[in-house]
């Protein structure tokens, strides 16, 4: 647990919070390489990483619940467990050609 003084209210940041962040930090890094690297969609790192960014803000919202969060973030997990999957089916059918 970490204590923060803001406008003189103690703001405490609990593990949520922080698991919280790093999934955020994760799908904002991905958005970003995408934006950077537009070829990067098409790997399985990019839903591989959306998806744990997505487990990990759930799992924060799990504490804070928030209905329009959990809502968004469950769609982003399953677009992004479909990406893998469409990946993953890539790859195979390359493998079967070679």
């Amino acid at each position: 647990m970490v204590i923060f003084l803001s406008e003189n209210v103690f703001e405490i940041i609990t593990l949520h919070d922080i698991i919280g962040i790093i999934g955020v930090f994760l799908i904002a890094g991905c958005y970003l390489k995408l934006q950077l690297q537009r070829e990067f969609a098409k790997s399985l790192y990019f839903s591989t990483l959306n998806a744990i960014g997505s487990i990990l803000i759930l799992w924060s919202l799990s504490k804070n619940v928030n209905f329009a969060s959990i809502l968004i973030e469950s769609f982003w997990l399953l677009t992004s467990l479909y990406g893998i999957y469409r990946c993953l089916c890539y790859i195979r059918r390359n493998k079967e050609k070679n």
